[in-house]
């Protein structure tokens, strides 16, 4: 964390790298602009935001007021497809999803938002490989971004497809190629608005 109190030299700051896996080596680093922003307010920075889980309710909002207090302005989260879909074919922004990303445009945070995971509606709650899904899917990216338009203006489709994100032993195809199927019409659909 980066606070007034590991400070060691005017707007310079040291904090811990924490690397995963074999061989892997703590050490110090110094980050200079983040520090900057720390001591001088808020600024908007393509170089440094954070990911957090308040599409998943993990994190109180006020968490929010701290990345602003600490100059990060942007962070990356989800509103997933199964809080959108409840019933096929009926699409809504979750009122928790609603609540949060009011609170990031009041304090002009700049979130990205993912359209993510599977819906237990379709392909048996696996990966969307189905015709069917994948319409699905590509219908409730197109409504979280209409419902979204104006606060949140970057998207990312799914996280870690390949690698599995999370999803365990879930069925379906999840290689590049059914990536390929997933994003085209994704990917299609969005950009016409």
């Amino acid at each position: 964390m980066l606070t007034s109190s590991n400070a060691w030299k005017k707007h310079w700051f040291r904090f811990p790298i924490l690397g995963n896996g074999v061989g892997a080596r703590c050490k110090t680093g110094v980050l200079q602009r983040v520090a900057k922003e720390v001591l001088c307010g808020a600024a908007r920075s393509d170089f440094f935001g954070v990911n957090s889980h308040y599409g998943q309710k993990a994190y109180p909002l006020a968490t929010m007021d701290l990345m602003r207090r600490y100059g990060i302005d942007q962070f990356r989260d989800e509103i997933s497809w199964r809080s959108c879909e409840n019933q096929k074919g009926r699409l809504a922004l979750p009122a928790h999803a609603g609540a949060y990303l009011k609170h990031a445009a009041e304090l002009k945070l700049r979130p990205l938002i993912i359209y993510d995971y599977n819906n237990p509606l379709y392909d048996g709650g696996g990966f969307p490989n189905s015709p069917e899904a994948i319409a699905a899917f590509a219908a409730y990216a197109l409504e979280l971004t209409r419902q979204t338009r104006g606060t949140v203006n970057r998207f990312e489709v799914w996280n870690e497809w390949v690698g599995g994100c999370g999803m365990g032993k879930q069925p379906g195809q999840h290689d590049g190629e059914a990536y390929g199927r997933l994003l085209q019409p994704t990917y299609a659909a969005v950009k016409k608005i």
